[in-house]
């Protein structure tokens, strides 16, 4: 961390929150990817445990295969409304109205699937616990900007643990 921030230092203060507030935002976006991986692993975990079919008895098509949409309990769709939903109301600084437009979005998103028939109320009501858990969660075990750092480092194979 203080390699980039004697580098930071070195700039102009124009310059320096630009790159500032895009490495805030790097935080962000990496913390926010881990929460839907979290996300979409425990859904299909779930879904593949409890196996419950929609309220129609329709046959999955080649795309609901493929998208991992065979199975109704928990909702997958209502779980990443309510935590992208509830992740941006907790890191953006919005205006009332796109707060409540975007509270609006997640309860249609879950609505929706509720009335195409490919869901339960009772799945899309899991659904939207297991995305305010999961946020919850992400929450709990945010990742510092070090911890950031090591996993980019890792995955762009420049790490050593030898410094």
């Amino acid at each position: 961390m203080h390699i980039f921030t004697s580098y930071v230092y070195s700039l102009s203060d124009n310059f320096k929150t630009y790159i500032l507030t895009l490495y805030v935002l790097f935080l962000l976006v990496l913390n926010f990817l881990i929460a839907l991986i979290l996300d979409v692993m425990t859904v299909a975990g779930v879904q593949r445990l409890v196996k419950r079919r929609g309220p129609w008895e329709m046959t999955p098509g080649f795309l609901d295969c493929i998208a991992m949409d065979v199975y109704s309990f928990p909702a997958a769709h209502a779980s990443r409304a309510a935590m992208v939903s509830k992740f941006l109301l907790s890191h953006l600084v919005l205006a009332v109205p796109l707060r409540i437009l975007l509270v609006l979005w997640a309860f249609l998103v879950g609505m929706s699937r509720v009335l195409l028939g490919k869901h339960h109320l009772t799945d899309m009501v899991c659904g939207f616990a297991l995305g305010m858990f999961h946020f919850s969660l992400m929450e709990t075990v945010w990742l510092s900007s070090n911890t950031c750092q090591t996993i980019i480092s890792i995955s762009t194979l420049s790490w050593s643990p030898f410094y």
